[in-house]
């Protein structure tokens, strides 16, 4: 037990902050994405009154939130593949 201790150690050094600093940027992406779908919901529902009009048996809300629901899924896209999970610039290592 102490040598896997031991090797785990020496072999990730830093590896917590590393992790740490990914999963908050990522939390944050989340966060931000799921910020802008409530705001759009709530300027959907109440400023705008979408609830008024309809298309193929939905009315303006759900239509707006379905809308609101793929910019949130490419928000995400978005964050996760260039700003968390991105290519590493040149003087970082690859973990």
């Amino acid at each position: 037990m102490s040598r896997i201790k031991c090797l785990c150690s020496t072999a990730l050094p830093g590896i917590r902050g590393f992790v740490l600093r990914e999963a908050l940027a990522f939390l944050s992406g989340r966060l931000f994405s799921f910020g802008i779908e409530e705001a759009g919901l709530y300027v959907a529902a109440y400023v705008l009154r979408l609830d008024r009009f309809s298309l193929w048996g939905l009315d303006g809300t759900m239509l707006s939130k379905i809308a609101l629901s793929f910019l949130a899924v490419l928000l995400n896209y978005f964050f996760s593949k260039f700003l968390v999970f991105g290519k590493k610039k040149e003087g970082e290592k690859e973990e």
